[in-house]
């Protein structure tokens, strides 16, 4: 049974009882305390830590969750798994779990702890991804098993009130693939080539402006674009293109009129501006704002390039989409407005889906022409305390108030300057006073990111306007998260796993059979998730330099193999070899045991005297200390033996030193021509005769 049915097992509770029972007291209260489905699962990890939490609830069948923190976190967390199996095998970042359990430390913001379960069912496998410091706990809604697949890339803040931002792309649980944190965050979207752009810096219409940052597929900056010559640029919206120039927004005071223009600028990959269009010279404030006499009359929150070449803007303070000549054409002059849908001064009489009159966009965001040419929008409405809606039945009238919010797709006809309703979707009574957006996917469902309408973070909805699922933050009003814009993505994973190996350290040195436990991490970062951590093992059976490798893959197949040399030391080892004083050469130097090749032979006169020299090599790796013995035997003479230092242990030789001493062979009184006699001499170790050699010395008259 693999980790699929693991959720699905029944009458096991007694099981799960004593596997809870085994878990330290904390992770055993925590369990206890947990969602009651836990109850009926043969298996369970449980991620805890100072002021951390985690989520979704867990499931053996999903696979991924978040670990909220706060700064007394402090980069550590414990984890501890219970299951039924007293034979699974338990790794955490691919390093055995004794017991299910270990701790985690020096964790940053985006590094995930990857818990394996191998038992006789195959390998479940689990990513907890630490989040940085406030990043809130997001919360699924709905029915949906299979939304439409990506991430959702969002930028999290709280907007009305300081607070950090988080660009980060998440799963339909709300866990995220990368989170990064910003002073100031907004419009993180995928473009052309896999690339991510980001606005960062001031998010008021009259700040120092905003950075459009451009991020590579790992979400490292790349490249930065501003606009050229002008003094703001704007956070709302940029467009990227494949040949590396961008659409620029910027809200520009102009020192003439006291306004802010809104400004689109086109800038070449080398900082050439191509194109400048501004509200200056193409809108009368007075008479088409729906913002009373406010600076900012304008206020273009969205772009989008036409199929046709021409730019999509969407105004918030006129109410009004634009529809701008990119380059001329029809009679229009590169810059000209070819319509406007909706405002006081709208190119069409708008008709709801319910065939009434329509009073057109309202406050709008996100305006996006489909490939059919229909036009789609976030169409925020306006409340009583701000109205910004045009009366249908007074266009040059007092702005109107209408809510809820609605995700609004018209159908235009410019011959005869009308635009049609063809989907209208409202979900309950929500109402996102400002930002929010809108965006077609495949199948014809829409992502919905609503903004300062704090009631969800990011929907899906089907073609029928149905609530498929739905990300919340459960704070409490006002303490809730929220994005200005949500965009479906599909986000591959081009982060390579790292894999560390911190014991053997580079360059070790063990010595020859000593065991080596080694110590290692396989983490990973980018949303596949670690599948796998294999390592070598650590030989010390034969001395000379080896080589452990630890290999890193993740589910997208990324792999990082790390390669760590280090060196087995022979132990110290007894070379003896022996030689007549009067003789040049050794025997036995480099061969162990072996008599005809290891003694030396001497011919004593007479009552004469004569000396055989004894050298001891050490032919180990590491230092040591030799103890000799001997034993002699046959008649005829009398057999001393001497070593260096006086006794019959030597002093620590070092590798290739030496221990030398000396054999002296006398004749007794009465020595016979047949006699003779053998000395042997044994050198070892101390502690380790194994490794010790023989020398033989032979004497005859």
């Amino acid at each position: 049974m693999g980790a699929r049915g693991r959720a699905a097992l029944v009458g096991l509770v007694a099981g799960v009882a004593l596997a809870v029972a085994a878990l330290p007291p904390s992770a055993a209260s925590a369990a206890a305390d947990a969602d009651p489905a836990l109850s009926s699962s043969a298996l369970i990890v449980l991620v805890t830590g100072t002021e951390a939490s985690t989520y979704p609830a867990f499931d053996p069948t999903v696979s991924r969750y978040a670990i909220t923190t706060t700064e007394e976190t402090a980069g550590t967390i414990e984890v501890a798994v219970a299951t039924e199996d007293p034979a699974a095998v338990v790794s955490v970042d691919g390093a055995p779990a004794p017991g299910g359990r270990r701790t985690v430390s020096g964790l940053s913001p985006g590094d995930e702890v990857a818990v394996f379960v191998d038992d006789a069912a195959g390998r479940a496998a689990y990513s907890f991804v630490y989040l940085p410091p406030g990043f809130p706990s997001l919360e699924r809604v709905g029915a949906s098993d299979e939304p439409t697949p990506g991430h959702v890339l969002l930028t999290l803040g709280l907007w009305t009130k300081p607070s950090p931002f988080f660009e980060t792309a998440v799963d339909a649980n709300g866990v995220p693939a990368h989170v990064q944190q910003t002073t100031s965050s907004s419009d993180l979207k995928q473009i052309a080539g896999g690339h991510y752009t980001v606005s960062r810096g001031d998010l008021g219409a009259t700040g120092a402006g905003a950075t459009i940052v451009e991020l590579d597929e790992q979400w490292r900056e790349v490249a930065r674009s501003r606009t050229v010559g002008l003094t703001n640029t704007d956070n709302h919206d940029s467009v990227s293109l494949p040949d590396g120039s961008h659409y620029l927004l910027a809200y520009e005071p102009n020192p003439a009129t006291g306004l802010i223009d809104a400004v689109v600028q086109h800038v070449s990959a080398r900082g050439q501006v191509l194109f400048t269009w501004s509200s200056a010279d193409h809108v009368d404030p007075a008479a088409e704002t729906v913002y009373g006499d406010r600076p900012d009359y304008a206020h273009v929150n969205s772009i989008q390039v036409m199929r046709d070449g021409d730019l999509l803007l969407s105004f918030r303070h006129l109410s009004s989409v634009f529809k701008v000549a990119r380059t001329a054409h029809d009679g229009h002059r590169a810059g000209d407005v070819v319509w406007r849908l909706g405002g006081r001064r709208s190119d069409f009489a708008f008709t709801g889906l319910d065939g009434a009159r329509d009073g057109g966009p309202c406050a709008q965001h996100t305006a996006t022409e489909l490939p059919d040419g229909d036009i789609e929008m976030f169409d925020n409405g306006a409340w009583s305390l701000g109205p910004l809606c045009v009366d249908p039945t007074d266009p040059d009238g007092p702005p109107v108030a209408r809510v809820p919010t609605r995700v609004v797709r018209w159908r235009l006809d410019a011959a005869v300057g009308t635009a049609t309703a063809v989907r209208d979707h409202r979900v309950g009574g929500r109402y996102a006073i400002f930002a929010g957006s809108a965006q077609p996917l495949p199948g014809d469902g829409t992502l919905v990111g609503w903004a300062s309408s704090t009631d969800a973070v990011v929907s899906e909805l089907a073609p029928d306007g149905s609530l498929l699922w739905e990300l919340r933050d459960p704070a409490a009003a006002g303490e809730r998260y929220f994005t200005y814009r949500a965009q479906k993505a599909v986000v591959p994973d081009a982060t390579p796993p790292v894999a560390a190996v911190s014991t053997p350290a580079a360059g070790a040195t063990y010595r020859q059979g000593e065991s080596v436990t080694p110590a290692y991490r396989c983490t990973d970062r980018g949303g596949s998730s670690l599948s796998d951590c294999v390592l070598g093992s650590v030989d010390t059976r034969r001395p000379g330099t080896h080589t452990l490798t630890l290999t890193a893959t993740d589910g997208a197949g990324n792999r990082t193999v790390v390669r760590r040399d280090y060196e087995v030391l022979a132990p110290a080892r007894a070379d003896a070899a022996v030689r007549p004083r009067d003789a040049g050469v050794y025997a036995g130097g480099g061969a162990y045991g072996s008599r005809p090749r290891q003694q030396a032979r001497l011919a004593v006169p007479g009552r004469a005297t004569r000396v055989a020299v004894v050298r001891v090599r050490n032919t180990g790796d590491v230092p040591g200390r030799f103890r000799l013995s001997s034993s002699t035997s046959g008649r005829g003479f009398a057999v001393r033996v001497a070593m260096a230092g006086g006794g019959r242990t030597s002093p620590v030789v070092e590798p290739g030193s030496s221990w030398t001493g000396r054999v002296e062979v006398s004749a007794r009184a009465g020595v016979r021509p047949a006699d003779r006699v053998v000395a042997r001499l044994d050198v070892a170790p101390v502690g380790e005769p194994a490794r010790g050699d023989t020398v033989w010395v032979l004497a005859r008259r």
